[in-house]
């Protein structure tokens, strides 16, 4: 009964590890902080800002940004890293806005009939990058 105990509890440790250690945010090469989107890929209400290590307690992150200088990254930089290839771009309110799928990164969305997950605004000194949209404001 003991080794059963043991055997159970050392399998049940392993698939935490197992989830945690896979489960990182997409951006985290580019971000220690994160604005999130839970429980749902189409709303702006359910956005937090998370650290990295707070990140891994929330259950169903469905999207995630970051915002940075225009000095920190470039946005090729950012394409090359992500492996994406561009679906469309275009412009809002003067920012460039443009839109990519990734292999690299698992949930997307369906926009203009074409399946994106990066997005990508830029204007004069900031780039925010979102997966798979931006939500809330840039």
């Amino acid at each position: 009964m003991f080794k059963r105990i043991v055997c159970l509890f050392l399998v049940s440790v392993s698939l935490l590890f197992f989830f945690y250690a896979n489960k990182k945010p997409v951006l985290s090469d580019f971000s220690r902080t994160y604005e999130i989107s839970i429980k749902n890929y189409s709303s702006a209400e359910n956005l937090l800002t998370v650290s990295q290590a707070e990140f891994l307690a929330v259950y169903k992150v469905c999207g995630e940004s970051v915002t940075l200088s225009v000095d920190d990254i470039s946005e090729s930089e950012l394409i090359e890293k992500l492996h994406a290839i561009k679906v469309f771009e275009n412009e809002i309110n003067g920012e460039k806005h443009t839109y990519y799928f990734s292999y690299k990164i698992k949930y997307g969305v369906t926009l203009n009939g074409r399946t994106v997950n990066l997005h990508i605004a830029l204007n004069v000194d900031k780039i925010k990058i979102g997966t798979p949209i931006i939500y809330g404001s840039f």
